[in-house]
């Protein structure tokens, strides 16, 4: 079983960069692109539906997990 995450926002692309080994730009991950990458050690399918919106595709056991990454993570662009 597999949890979807579905990400957007105006820093998704800066805190997915932190987190996989892909080059996130435009020219190389452009809408309608999905892949098999590693994110916190946890194998996950990653993919652009639109320009702005991300999704994770993580297995069930991991989703909290990676979760609790993601918003460690994204606390370098918290506004407190």
């Amino acid at each position: 079983a597999r949890v979807v995450l579905v990400l957007t926002g105006d820093h998704v692309r800066d805190l997915l960069v932190r987190a996989v080994p892909l080059d996130l730009r435009d020219c190389a991950f452009d809408v309608g692109h999905m892949v098999s990458t590693p994110l916190h050690h946890i194998p996950v399918l990653l993919a652009r539906p639109t320009l702005t919106q991300w999704v994770l595709i993580v297995p069930r056991s991991y989703a909290r997990s990676m979760v609790d990454h993601l918003q460690h993570v994204s606390d370098v662009f918290s506004t407190a």
